[in-house]
């Protein structure tokens, strides 16, 4: 009976996992979970946990983790899936239904169709598929699969709608909407544009905002239930009269290149910054539009107007055709971009912001499923709509793309804010209330243990189920909300007070209902977020209502601005500024009242209770619940949020509650000092703000030091002022030609040496102080590094500025605590690699807002260089999007030509996803590893290698001579790996003494006299071998069944001639009565030294598996555990590090072996005396021997 333990154990690591991502293992986790465990050789990453699989061996037992023998995948997944199933129902109760985010094509296409594509890859051809009755299609397998991809898909669509519908709602209240629906089971869609009874449908209020994301249907039309449901248009304007915003559409009827669209949206764009408009870009899915406002001299007036000044403004003969249909005719004749004005019209929908591109039921144009969402300045010929615009990625920066569509309504004054109600006072209370009891629930006041990151694991070890959630940067706060009022400040309820004039003065009293207190003691109300949380609390009909959470301020790509921006505008002398305070936002995580206490209920209730509670400007935090390896586990939840930029301080809540902050250190030079400062312009004895610097190794000027923002220095008085001494070095005065006194500076870099714009801001200083810095985070907005190295000169060395423009990624809130005495020239100590996200780059960054930029941790491809000839690449560089031309100008080149124009280049995996691409061969490669029918390629992932190669490629698989790219074999032998083809002994060796194939073909008169010495010796090495058997009977090794899963690669006739071959050899040595110290006497005597027996071909194979493993850890994506820790999994301690030397030593051979020259060098000018013989036989150099000392040998009789 087979084991399954070992199986169900790297389950439960994987259920961990999934678990702590927030959700209960799906059927499609199962199912992804089998595949990787049947399939791999070894294991696989998940979550950047390693998962061991099927065919693992098991050190502890010697045995693999599930023996598959005697059954195919088919057979081996129809037995462990039900066991998996049945454990995560006995577990969880049910399979879970939030399914992962995973790669998915986002094109329209419903469930005939997919299947038919499923039929058509499985070998079926369309004729049969369409032959079959509707039944068996229906069963079918092409049918289930299909029906089960789009049931995920489905699922990633309900994820992505739950972010963007209350969103799109909030910024179209009271305007007329339209509901975009697709059925996956007739492939067609449908816009519903009015509701049962013909009346346009609008929301006016939160409490009908409410009531549409709760129902599937409302008087007939779809609702955010609706799982058919995939985009919201909206009517800017009903009447056409005193718009706030204008719709510039931009088609492109003439098929121009990619490159020309996007050249007229930047010329737009560019016209209506000119003019002082407010606008935003947005991709349609499909297409462009710019939406604009209106800028501080003149209303928009109405759509007739806006179409004038469009018609104004655009003017462009030679880029654009602006008008209705007879403007489109020519746009198409004249070959330019189509201004189509019949877009923008009175009581006409247009497309919003994050809705997805599905057909309507008239229209005949092909869909993309792509995400309408706003495209920076900045972005505009870098966007790539494939990746940018899916769903997945969308929703995985919703809140990025969201802050910036924001300001933008903010700025036009639509939305929920401003067509309800006029903008709020923003009241602060004249009075701090330190002692009011609602700060009480703070979780600064609660009994918590603070841990430093970099001892998570060792603090957690203990716990075994935790929560985790993000407590943002910001200011810490309280919200309360009381439908009677009642509420006292500083011993008084609060009231606000109005007055009316008009008829006779009037004054009306009205309780405050709702409060923001801050940990200072700021008392808040009657501003965005307490209006925002009444609104919400009278909707749902809440008496009470009492949330924790962070006041947070963001930049109008979504980036936490810190604590100190959130004081600025809540502590502002002259009170709150209400333009200002609609910047801020309430993070929420915990929940204290819900109109009455839930402190007894489990924190995972709270969480999910204050999930529902979200507004335009309260939203609830991520929170995460851990079981299992709760250290590893929040270490690496920790790591991640930090490099997404999502975290602030990680609470974790199990048996004791933890606090986690991501404020972390680094070490840095001080290279500047801010002049700006006032302690900088009054001399002060105190040093001013520093300007920090790290390292970074260039190629060309060695190691480079680059700024990366300023710092306050938070020290004592003394040391503050022995610093700036430091810092500045001894002076010296001196009087100038004018007679004027002058003071210098050991360390400060002279302004005749500068070559930077920043002199009058930043006092340059040579880098002799290393101090210890603490932030909280990074910006990924790209600032000037002011690059400088040291220069060896006449008079010594002298630290000048680099002679090239860098711009680097600054820390944000940094402090300097304290004074090292570490050298400022050990490079590796200041390093750049202290921090993941810190980056530098010689790239521009491009003129206007990028969201792109701002998004964590951009992906940058390098360019990987191949040869030719032999081995497949394990990825390689495509071309996506852009048109072909067979005319047009290269900028670069100065020259016209042909070919693709626009898009981008990416790169695409052989038989894996990345980056949201699909493997080239990706399904084919999984059909070969499964048995299944179709087409299939067969790629043996166990012959992964870089050997001879700059990147990883297979050595075997099924594909053909035009994707054998990676290694240029001139010798025709199949690369380093055919070597032993050619040489039995490493006499030749591969790339070295070979003639290449094409000279070979010229030289067959002279001969090649060192490649026929290689053949003979092969030819002696065979005489007497047992040949390979071809009986398949006895082929499988290990394995015997062929149909099974895995199989020996080595002939089991080979392995019964050798064995017998070693019995009559034991048996012939068995006759001779030597002692084993008799035979070692005999070994000394005639001076035969013997080396400790090595299992070479064993040994060998585990140090490739070895390299192997460390290739693909290398090449996988950041981030990701260390080698040390992964490699502690794979291998026994006592062999990792023998084995790191054996690969050292491959890579050195590899790199320090000897070239062609350098052989062609050795043979042609280097001579061996010569025998002195006429004829030597030819065989007498198919070895060199010792000569053998007659009295040394010895002989042992067999008898």
């Amino acid at each position: 009976m087979r084991d399954y333990s070992g199986m169900l154990q790297e389950f439960a690591k994987f259920t961990n996992l999934v678990n702590a991502q927030g959700r209960t293992p799906t059927e499609s986790d199962i199912d992804y979970f089998v595949e990787k465990f049947l399939t791999m050789p070894y294991g696989f990453l998940y979550e950047g946990v390693y998962i061991y699989s099927a065919k693992h061996i098991d050190r502890e037992t010697g045995k693999v983790r599930m023996d598959p023998k005697g059954d195919s995948y088919a057979k081996l997944e129809k037995k462990v899936k039900p066991l998996l199933v049945a454990k995560v129902e006995e577990i969880y109760s049910a399979l879970g239904t939030d399914e992962e985010p995973f790669s998915w094509d986002p094109e329209p296409i419903g469930v005939d169709e997919l299947a038919t594509r499923n039929a058509m890859n499985m070998g079926i051809s369309k004729a049969e598929w369409n032959n079959l009755s509707g039944t068996d299609r229906r069963s079918h397998e092409a049918t289930v699969k299909a029906t089960v991809y789009l049931s995920r898909v489905k699922s990633r669509i309900k994820a992505f709608n739950e972010r963007a519908i209350p969103f799109i709602l909030r910024q179209t209240m009271n305007h007329p909407i339209q509901a975009g629906v697709y059925s996956t089971t007739t492939g067609k869609g449908e816009v519903i544009r009015k509701d049962e009874d013909g009346q346009p449908f609008i929301i006016s209020n939160e409490k009908d905002l409410q009531k549409y994301l709760a129902s599937a249907t409302i008087d007939g039309f779809p609702a955010a239930q609706d799982e058919q449901l995939r985009y919201l248009w909206f009517v800017p304007s009903p009447s056409g009269d005193n718009i706030k915003i204008a719709i510039i559409d931009i088609d492109n009827p003439a098929g121009l290149p990619d490159s020309k669209v996007r050249k007229g949206v930047r010329h737009i764009s560019k016209k209506l910054e000119e003019n002082g408009h407010p606008h935003i870009i947005m991709f349609t899915g499909s297409s462009y539009q710019v939406w604009f406002s209106r800028n501080e001299f003149q209303p928009l007036g109405s759509i007739a107007d806006a179409r004038t000044l469009v018609t104004s403004l655009m003017y462009n003969k030679e880029m654009f055709e602006i008008g209705d249909g007879k403007a489109r005719t020519k746009a198409i004749d004249k070959k330019l971009l189509w201004i189509d004005t019949t877009v923008f019209a009175a009581g006409k929908a247009n497309r919003m912001f994050f809705n997805l591109h599905y057909p309507s039921e008239k229209s005949q144009k092909k869909f993309s499923g792509l995400v309408s969402l706003p495209v920076g300045v900045g972005d505009i010929e870098k966007f790539d709509p494939l990746t940018n615009a899916h769903p997945e990625e969308v929703l995985k920066h919703f809140d990025r793309y969201a802050a910036v569509v924001s300001q933008f309504f903010d700025l036009a004054q639509m939305g929920q804010d401003y067509e309800v109600e006029a903008a709020p006072p923003c009241i602060r209370h004249e009075v701090r209330d330190q002692d009011h009891t609602l700060l009480s629930h703070l979780v600064e006041n609660s009994e918590i243990i603070k841990v430093p990151a970099e001892d998570i694991e060792a603090v957690l070890e203990d716990e075994e189920d935790v929560i985790c959630y993000i407590k943002e940067r910001g200011v810490s706060a309280v919200l309360h909300y009381n439908s009677m009022g009642s509420i006292r400040v500083a011993g008084k309820t609060l009231s606000t007070k109005t007055v009316k004039k008009s008829g006779g003065t009037s004054v009306k009293v009205k309780s405050v209902k709702a409060i923001l207190i801050t940990s200072g003691g700021t008392v808040v109300y009657d501003d965005f977020i307490c209006r925002d949380l009444e609104r919400y609390c009278e909707a749902q009909n809440i008496s009470k209502l009492t949330i924790v959470g962070s006041v947070v301020k963001r930049d109008m790509v979504g980036n936490n601005q810190g604590a100190q921006s959130v004081r600025s505008i809540l502590q502002r002398k002259e009170g709150i500024n209400p333009f200002e305070a609609r910047e801020l936002n309430f993070v929420s995580y915990k929940l204290v009242t819900f109109d009455k206490s839930v402190a007894s209920l489990p924190l995972g209730k709270q969480l999910e209770e204050l999930k529902k509670i979200q507004t335009a400007r309260i939203t609830p935090t991520p929170y995460f619940p851990i079981q299992g390896t709760v250290g590893k586990n929040v270490k690496k939840l920790f790591r991640g949020l930090l490099v997404q930029r999502k975290v602030g301080s990680l609470v974790v809540s199990g048996e004791e509650d933890y606090l986690i902050t991501s404020r972390r250190t680094i070490k840095a030079v001080i290279m500047g000092i801010d002049m700006r400062s006032s302690l900088y312009q009054t001399d002060a004895p105190s040093i001013p703000p520093v300007f920090l610097a790290v390292t970074k190794k260039h190629s060309k000027f060695g190691p480079i030091y680059v700024t990366i923002g300023k710092a306050q220095v938070v020290l004592p008085k003394k040391d503050r002022e022995e610093l700036k001494r430091l810092v500045k070095g001894e002076s010296n005065t001196y009087e100038d030609r004018e007679g004027n006194m002058v003071t210098s500076y050991e360390n400060v870099i002279p302004l005749k040496a500068r070559v930077d714009t920043f002199a009058e801001a930043i006092e340059i200083v040579e880098p002799k102080i290393v101090v210890e810095v603490q932030y909280d985070d990074i910006s990924p907005a790209m600032t000037a590094a002011l690059p400088h190295n040291f220069v060896t000169q006449s008079t010594g060395k002298k630290f000048r500025p680099v002679a090239k423009q860098l711009w680097a990624t600054p820390l944000i809130g940094a402090q300097v605590i304290g004074i090292t005495d570490l050298s400022s020239t050990r490079v590796s100590d200041i390093s750049i690699t202290q921090d993941p996200l810190l980056d530098v780059t010689g790239k521009r960054p491009p003129k206007g807002m990028s969201i792109l930029d701002a998004l964590p941790n951009p992906r940058r491809e390098r360019v990987l260089k191949n040869g030719a000839f032999f081995g497949v690449p394990t990825s390689r560089r495509i071309h996506i999007g852009g048109e072909y031309s067979d005319h047009w100008y290269d900028t670069k080149t100065k020259t016209w030509t042909s070919g693709v124009v626009g898009g981008r280049a990416a790169p695409i995996d052989l038989v894996s996803t990345r980056g949201g691409l699909p493997g080239e061969f990706e399904e084919a490669a999984m059909r070969s590893k499964k048995g299944e029918p179709g087409f299939k390629v067969f790629v043996d992932e166990n012959a992964m290698t870089t050997s001879g190669s700059p990147v990883p490629y297979y050595t075997i698989t099924g594909l053909g001579s035009m994707y054998q790219d990676a290694v240029d074999d001139v010798y025709g032998v199949g690369g380093p790996f055919g070597s032993s083809v050619i040489t039995m002994d490493g006499t030749l060796e591969y790339g070295t003494t070979q003639m290449p194939y094409g000279e070979q073909l010229e030289a067959t008169r002279s001969g090649n006299r060192k490649q026929q010495l290689e053949d003979l010796k092969i030819l002696q090495s065979q005489v007497g071998k047992i040949p390979t058997s071809r009986d398949p009977e006895l082929r499988g090794g290990e394995y015997e069944d062929q149909n099974a899963m895995f199989y020996s690669k080595v002939d089991q006739g080979y392995h019964d001639a050798h064995k017998a071959f070693e019995e009559e050899l034991k048996k012939a040595l068995s006759k001779n009565k030597i002692s084993e110290k008799q035979f070692q006497d005999l070994l000394e005597a005639n001076k035969i030294l013997t080396n400790p027996v090595v299992k070479s071909d064993a040994w060998n194979a585990r140090v490739t598996e070895y390299a192997k493993e460390y290739e693909r850890w290398k090449d996988s994506p950041d981030p990701k555990e260390s080698w040390e820790n992964l490699s502690q999994g794979l291998f026994g301690a006592w062999e990792l590090p023998i084995l790191e030397k054996e690969r050292l030593m491959r890579e050195a051979e590899l790199k320090y072996s000897l070239s062609e020259d350098d052989m062609g060098a050795i043979n042609t000018r280097f001579g061996a005396p010569m025998s002195g013989e006429l004829l030597e036989s030819v065989l007498s150099d198919l070895y060199e021997e010792e000569e053998e000392d007659d009295e040394s040998t010895f002989e042992i009789d067999s008898e």
